[in-house]
């Protein structure tokens, strides 16, 4: 298993074990329910049928209400991530957890229903999160794996390229924060 999974794996363990789990944003790519004791779906896209229509930039929620929060693959998404990750700060609970991801070196990706704005290197991250107690950064993937992400799915050649790319990375070139494809995100307030 790569690090980056390890880290994804061990931390989304941690965030489960909250009573209840809002995946914010997370509506085109909604978690398997049977992970969580209780899995609350917020997106804005009433489409997906969220279990909250809400925009993360404006959540309903109460200052310091949520226990544990994803946000996977949304802030690319967002007009605003700065707003976005006040709003994630503004309603964790002390001693909260979330799991986010963002892109790095990643093809545009705008769907009929959301745009794709923004881009984030470690160090913006790190810039979005200074409020919260512990930043805990890993990247997933390296040169090789970035440039196989630009290659076309449709063509499905990239299914084989994949673990040929995530091999590269691990035993040739190393990650390197200047070519990394996304980088995984652990919180606490």
């Amino acid at each position: 298993m790569k690090p980056w999974e390890t880290f994804f794996n061990k931390k989304l363990s941690e965030v489960a074990e909250a009573a209840e789990v809002y995946d914010i944003g997370g509506g085109a790519q909604r978690q398997d329910k049977r992970k969580f004791k209780k899995y609350v779906l917020v997106d804005v896209n009433d489409r997906y049928h969220p279990d909250i229509v809400a925009d993360i930039q404006h959540l309903p929620f109460a200052d310091d209400s949520l226990e544990a929060i994803l946000c996977l693959s949304v802030l690319e998404h967002v007009e605003n991530p700065f707003f976005a990750m006040k709003e994630l700060y503004r309603v964790l609970s002390p001693g909260g957890k979330i799991l986010l991801s963002a892109p790095f070196v990643w093809p545009y990706h705008a769907a009929p229903l959301y745009k794709d704005y923004w881009r984030f290197s470690e160090d913006a991250l790190r810039l979005l999160c200074r409020p919260f107690s512990l930043v805990e950064i890993i990247s997933a993937g390296g040169y090789c794996s970035a440039l196989v992400n630009f290659v076309p799915s449709f063509t499905r050649i990239d299914r084989i390229l994949r673990p040929i790319a995530a091999w590269f990375d691990a035993s040739i070139f190393r990650t390197r924060k200047s070519a990394v494809p996304e980088y995984f995100v652990f919180l606490v307030k």
